[in-house]
């Protein structure tokens, strides 16, 4: 295992990962190191502090409400802008199928063509309505890409933060060794 027998819960390790069961704020694959939101050096690990707890807050956050706009995204590409109103195309096939019938029929009567035109009418209507609908739907979809967009743009600054905060705190870290090292000295 080669647990470190300060930061280390137990000697004992996962036998599955071979990784060592870390004390709190100790982390690393031989708990000889300190964990994420932790500073100093280990096993005299402190608690970065209310600024980093928010910072992270913030960040999960921001993964959070990316992987639903992602999913929203993805289940509405499942289904298709035109899938949500298969229901209704359905229908107007078969009202067009029913007109076709009455037009091919060499027979039409004045009750045919009122019948027919009134078929239209419904149709006019029906098209118009899934018109609108599929409209919103774009809107929508437009709406969650650049949601998207934004939270990846989001994402990426926080990252860049991210690996400017964990500098900042390493550029502490070296700089807090060599002060306790000159110290010593």
């Amino acid at each position: 295992c080669d647990c470190d027998q300060f930061g280390s819960a137990t000697q004992q390790c996962d036998r599955t990962t071979g990784s060592c069961v870390c004390k709190v704020g100790i982390g690393g694959y031989h708990c000889n190191e300190c964990a994420r939101g932790y500073i100093g050096t280990a096993p005299d690990c402190r608690p970065c502090g209310e600024c980093f707890e928010n910072w992270d807050r913030i960040l999960n956050e921001l993964r959070d409400e990316t992987k639903q706009v992602i999913e929203a995204a993805s289940k509405i590409k499942q289904t298709g802008a035109t899938g949500a109103y298969t229901r209704e195309f359905e229908k107007m096939e078969k009202r067009l199928d029913e007109i076709n019938q009455l037009l091919l029929n060499t027979t039409v009567s004045t009750h045919d063509l009122e019948g027919m035109e009134q078929l239209i009418e419904e149709l006019r209507q029906n098209i118009s309505k899934s018109s609108a609908n599929l409209n919103m739907v774009e809107k929508f979809l437009d709406n969650t890409t650049q949601k998207i967009y934004l939270a990846k743009l989001a994402l990426n600054a926080s990252q860049i933060q991210a690996t400017e905060l964990k500098n900042s705190a390493k550029n502490l870290k070296d700089n807090a060794t060599k002060l306790q090292e000159a110290n010593v000295e």
